[in-house]
């Protein structure tokens, strides 16, 4: 089975700290880090808690969890990715290749040729 590339992922964060101008201070599973803004984006804090929310690119969310989102999508599916990581995919793209067909002598089209003459 081929794999899809994932190109972003929301990721709940469990405490939001600190901002300053370019990022953002959050805690993830016990571990804070910094998350640079111009690589997040739709962010929001959330409840009591202050949790927060940010829809980063997935060589982000790998750097993060150190699994890619296509072995945790294999792994645990859309429902066990946000259950466990609290993690939501986006952007799923597959790349279409179209059927050849062999190109025709004539393609008249006979409704068209009455449009025209009609003129």
């Amino acid at each position: 089975m081929m794999t899809m590339p994932i190109k972003s992922v929301t990721l709940r964060f469990d405490k939001w700290k600190h901002s300053t101008e370019k990022a953002h201070l959050l805690v993830y599973k016990g571990k804070e880090m910094w998350l640079p803004k111009k690589l997040c984006w739709d962010f929001k804090i959330a409840g009591n808690d202050q949790h927060a929310w940010a829809t980063i690119p997935s060589f982000l969310f790998e750097k993060i969890t150190g699994h890619t989102p296509e072995q945790m999508m294999e792994d645990y599916g859309t429902l066990g990715m946000k259950e466990q990581f609290g993690a939501i995919v986006h952007t799923i793209v597959e790349k279409h290749v179209p059927e050849r067909k062999e190109p025709v002598a004539n393609n008249f089209i006979p409704e068209l040729k009455k449009l025209i003459q009609n003129d």
